[in-house]
Parts: C-alpha cells; sequence; structure tokens
C-alpha cells in the first residue's frame, strides 16, 4: 500500500462501493422493444476470491485490485455464542429495564415469572442469576439507611456530650429527615429516579445537612449561656449572627456541585442527577437552619438557671482542666 501510496480510507471506500446489496431493474419494460431482460446483481459478495476482485484504482488500462495489497481470507461464518455454566450447556437471557420503569419491580416480576415457570421445566434443567442488580440497589439502599442511623447516633452523643441537653438533641435529628424527604420531593419534580447516583448523594447530604442544625443550636445555647432567659429573643439574636454565615456557606457548597450538572455527553447524564440531588439536599438544609432549626429552639430549649452557668460532669472537667492548662501556658509565655 506504502509503494502504491494507498490509505486504508482508499481501501475501504472500494469495499463499501462495490460489495453493496441493488436492484437493478429491468431493460425493455414499458417499451417498443422485441425483448425484454432482467438485470441479475451478484449483491454482496461471499468468497475471498469475489473480494479480492475488488477494483481500488485503475489508470491507464492497469487494474489495481484488493488481492494485491492484501491478503484475503474468511473469517468466522458463524458468529453465535457458545454458554457454558461450569461444564453444562446454558442459555443465556439479557433482560433491560425500559425507560421511566422500576428496577426493583422489574427484577421482582422477573423473578416471579421464572419461578412460576420452573415448575414446568424438564428434568435436568434449572436457572439462576448470574448478574442481579437488584443486588447493588439493595446495599446502596442499606447503606443509606446505616448512614442515616450513624448520623442519628453521632448527632446525638455530639450533641449530649457537650452540650449536656437532651432537647438540643431533638432538633437536628428532626432536621435530617426533613431534609431527605424534601430532597425525594424534589427529585421527583425533576423526574430523577431512586438510582445508585442518587443515593450516592444522599449518603453524602446526611453528613452535610445535620451540620447547620447543630451551628443553629449551639448559637442559641451561647446566647442562652450568656443570661438571655427568653428562647425565642436568643434564637433571633443568634439567627442575626450566623444567618450570613449559614447562606455564604450554602452559596459555596451549591456553587461546587451545580455546575457538575451541567457536564456534557453521557457522563454529564450521570452526573447531573448526583450533582442536583446533592445541590437540594445542601439548599434545603440550610432553609431548615434558617427557619425550621430557629423555630424548633424557641419551643424546645428552655432558659439556663443561675447556678447552672457552669456545666456539671464531664463538660465542667473538660473546661476545668483546660483552663489550667491554658493558665499554665499563659504564664511561661509571661516569663518568656
Amino acid at each position: 500500500m506504502a509503494s502504491y501510496q494507498i490509505s486504508p480510507s482508499e481501501v475501504i471506500a472500494a469495499l463499501q462501493d462495490q460489495n453493496i446489496e441493488a436492484a437493478p431493474g429491468e431493460l425493455g419494460q414499458n417499451s417498443d422493444q422485441t425483448f425484454q431482460y432482467t438485470l441479475r446483481y451478484t449483491g454482496r459478495l461471499t468468497s475471498a476470491e469475489e473480494f479480492g476482485d475488488i477494483v481500488i484504482r485503475a489508470d491507464d488500462g492497469l487494474i489495481l485490485r484488493v488481492r494485491d495489497v492484501a491478503d484475503v481470507e474468511l473469517g468466522s461464518l458463524n458468529y453465535s455464542v457458545l454458554s457454558r455454566v461450569g461444564n453444562d450447556q446454558a442459555v443465556v437471557i439479557a433482560i433491560s429495564q425500559t425507560s421511566g420503569s422500576n428496577a426493583q419491580e422489574v427484577i421482582k416480576n422477573v423473578k416471579a415469572e421464572l419461578e412460576a415457570a420452573a415448575a414446568g421445566f424438564p428434568e435436568g434443567i434449572t436457572y439462576l442469576y448470574m448478574i442481579d442488580a437488584s443486588e447493588f440497589l439493595g446495599e446502596s439502599i442499606s447503606k443509606v439507611e446505616h448512614t442515616l442511623l450513624e448520623a442519628f447516633i453521632l448527632v446525638f452523643l455530639v450533641v449530649f456530650i457537650f452540650l449536656q441537653d437532651f432537647r438540643s438533641t431533638i432538633i437536628p435529628a428532626i432536621a435530617v429527615p426533613v431534609a431527605i424527604v424534601g430532597t425525594f420531593f424534589f427529585l421527583s419534580i425533576f423526574g430523577f429516579s431512586v438510582n445508585l447516583l442518587t443515593l450516592f448523594a444522599l449518603v453524602l447530604a446526611i453528613g452535610i445537612v445535620v451540620d447547620d442544625a447543630i451551628v443553629v443550636v449551639e448559637a442559641v445555647h451561647a446566647q442562652l449561656d450568656a443570661g438571655e432567659q427568653d428562647p425565642k429573643k436568643a434564637a433571633i439574636e443568634a439567627m442575626e449572627k450566623i444567618a450570613p454565615a449559614i447562606i455564604s456557606i450554602t452559596l459555596v457548597m451549591s456553587a461546587v456541585f451545580i455546575p457538575v450538572s451541567f457536564i456534557g455527553g453521557t457522563s454529564g447524564v450521570f452526573f447531573k442527577q448526583f450533582g442536583l440531588t446533592m445541590a437540594i439536599a445542601i439548599v434545603i438544609s440550610a432553609v431548615n437552619a434558617l427557619m425550621l432549626s430557629p423555630a424548633l429552639c424557641a419551643l424546645f430549649l428552655r432558659p439556663h438557671k443561675e447556678d447552672e452557668t457552669q456545666k456539671k460532669g464531664f463538660l465542667n472537667r473538660f473546661h476545668y482542666y483546660f483552663n489550667i492548662g491554658y493558665d499554665a501556658t499563659k504564664i511561661n509565655m509571661n516569663l518568656l
């Protein structure tokens, strides 16, 4: 090919032009001719010799054929697949769901039909599942449930240990399911289904949506510790201080995930659901922190008594030893 200055595209073009199916028609039809001739065309080439005779180039009576520049041979005549499971013959059936269908429901119905049909199978014939997508979906759903449970436990422990108030643990615990349920609502509006990508986004979102509620509770507690006796006023004063920070954090986090939904191509179709799920969960979390959590703080929290200016138990000892260490460090720095 190099000596004849022929490119692969020229050979491919010759194969496509001369290995075609055509209907030539007839000669002499609907005319005054005595004879009528039916044109015959060989159509698709079938043998290696016929492919080798394909003309690539003709110039001044010289003809260059495929066999002059290539070795022509036939490959496999049968491209069927022989399926085996172990040493036993098998028949592989792949089932794909249509757009908009429920994967779990499709898999459940398929298994029910196979179980019913298995009663009439001949002796020695059985069936098994080589790939079951419901296993991945089940694991993803289970992971979301475990993450949600772990978030509740960790939030309860952290808030209860450092704030020493059982009522304070209820507020973040309410914020998490509200944000998750709200996310599902907007996913339904956008036409997204609960799939592996949205479940993965929810796993990440659970750890994010609880942060704003904890920040609000801690800020209200700080106002109550400062001497404010009205929980409602404490919530209002706390939100005046931290509301700009919550809005800023929400905008920054949204700016990270929203652009992901604008990725083009096939990958963009998948990342669109992931990015929007995260962004929706973050925005709903911010709305909860600006509206729901302060209202719950005003309802649930109680003003601190005068003898409760310092926490008892673990937190009191922590503050005590921390202050001792801080004072010792300050004394050493003054000596230096």
